[in-house]
């Protein structure tokens, strides 16, 4: 059997994501997401590489169909905003100052929209 890939982490890790967004609280830690993953990622830390590269991209798919960046939903345990590679993915040139309040107006834009229930439903 292959070893599972990006895909196969973005995969697992977008049902969770979406249902923290439409959970009442509406965001979810980097730490209780790795908490939540399934075989074979159970062992991901939330400063491991590839969670970062997962998260990018479910938010670069979203994005080319038009659809807000729901991994704005993941937050770090002590700041509780998105860590830097949010920002670098999703908002590449935004100044460090504004970086709250685009993360905000995304927020509102990831709780108005209709997400598809799976990635896999994702076709740009």
């Amino acid at each position: 059997m292959a070893a599972p890939d990006l895909d196969d982490l973005a995969e697992a890790i977008y049902p969770i994501v979406l249902a923290a967004a439409r959970s009442r609280r509406g965001i979810i830690t980097y730490g209780t997401l790795c908490q939540r993953l399934p075989n074979p990622w159970v062992d991901l830390a939330p400063h491991d590489p590839r969670l970062g590269q997962a998260l990018g991209l479910i938010g670069r798919r979203l994005r080319a169909v038009d659809l807000p960046w729901l991994t704005a939903v993941v937050v770090g345990q002590e700041r509780q905003e998105p860590g830097k590679g949010f920002f670098d993915d999703a908002f590449p040139k935004l100044p460090a100052a504004e970086r709250t309040r685009v993360w905000i107006d995304e927020l509102a834009r990831v709780k108005a929209a209709a997400f598809p229930e799976a990635l896999r439903d994702i076709c740009p």
